[in-house]
């Protein structure tokens, strides 16, 4: 993981492992890569997606097979700490996304161009119609680690982190294409005032079918439809339907959620976009002094202990 932020930026793994550490700043801080040495009521797993009782309860998950690298660690479903707030069944302990002072919002002025979201040229593989709709309006720029669409975007490279928020600044709309979900790069989008083009999946998607999900210990339970599992007895499983649903959550004015299949539908929404002026944003739960004050109340009120 910590290679691949000097190839493709910095992980939304990794802001959450940075902030945390930095917020227990003046606790006495033990880091360890053996479980052996934690009591198991003290312990506590980042996990960015969420884990779910099936997965949890090794004899369970083997019975069912719905066995899974990062399940069986048979704890209570508390001890799992995730990014954004999935489920009640887990806690959520979030990040932190930064604030900008008016003087450096004012400093820099709003161009008519998108950023794109995403590293990876893999991302943008079959985006190039509705990247032609955007590009009509704008200009597009991107970060790409290596990129193959060069007549599409102006790319910056993979760049520091404040570079990315002067981008942001500049920009009118950050445009989502197919992935990563539900990272913190949306969130920062909106603390610089720059409005987030969330696609609505055109196939929900679950790890049923989809290689990323496959793996994770959850039935990503946010909302969608009634499907069968194969060789499994039948259960609700609702799928992932956009790229970022706690963003879509937020709504208008900040956050436009789009079938990007339907090309009227993202022209009608960049021009919303472009007629549209808006204050920099951050949820409260996301400030730096919203987690501050989740971390203590963890600390001093969850109590897990066997």
């Amino acid at each position: 993981m910590a290679e691949s932020a000097f190839t493709r930026g910095p992980l939304g793994e990794l802001v959450q492992w940075s902030d945390l550490i930095s917020t227990l700043h003046t606790h006495h801080v033990h880091l360890s890569a053996s479980l052996s040495e934690f009591k198991k009521c003290t312990m506590r797993v980042l996990d960015s997606f969420g884990t779910e009782a099936d997965f949890n309860l090794a004899a369970w998950a083997r019975r069912h097979h719905l066995d899974s690298s990062y399940g069986s660690l048979n704890i209570l479903l508390k001890q799992f700490y995730t990014m954004f707030p999935h489920t009640p069944d887990n806690t959520f302990l979030g990040f932190t996304v930064q604030s900008l002072v008016g003087s450096q919002l004012r400093s820099t002025s709003r161009a008519h161009q998108a950023l794109v979201y995403g590293k990876r040229a893999t991302f943008w593989k079959g985006k190039e119609a509705v990247l032609d709709v955007i590009d009509t309006d704008l200009d597009i720029h991107g970060t790409l680690q290596k990129c193959s669409h060069s007549q599409l975007c102006e790319n910056h490279g993979i760049i520091k982190g404040s570079e990315v928020h002067s981008l942001l600044r500049q920009s009118k709309v950050f445009v989502g294409l197919s992935f990563p979900y539900e990272g913190p790069a949306p969130l920062e989008a909106l603390a610089n005032g720059c409005a987030f083009l969330n696609p609505r999946l055109h196939l929900p998607q679950s790890r049923l079918n989809s290689d990323f999900f496959r793996e994770k210990p959850t039935f990503r339970e946010v909302r969608g439809q009634r499907v069968k599992q194969v060789n499994q007895t039948e259960k609700s499983i609702l799928q992932l339907m956009s790229l970022h649903p706690y963003a879509e959550s937020i709504g208008e004015p900040y956050v436009w959620t789009v079938d990007v299949h339907n090309l009227t539908d993202v022209e009608r929404d960049i021009a919303a976009i472009l007629n549209q002026t808006i204050e920099p944003y951050i949820p409260y739960e996301f400030t730096c002094e919203g987690m501050p004050q989740r971390v203590n109340i963890l600390i001093v009120k969850q109590d897990l202990s066997e």
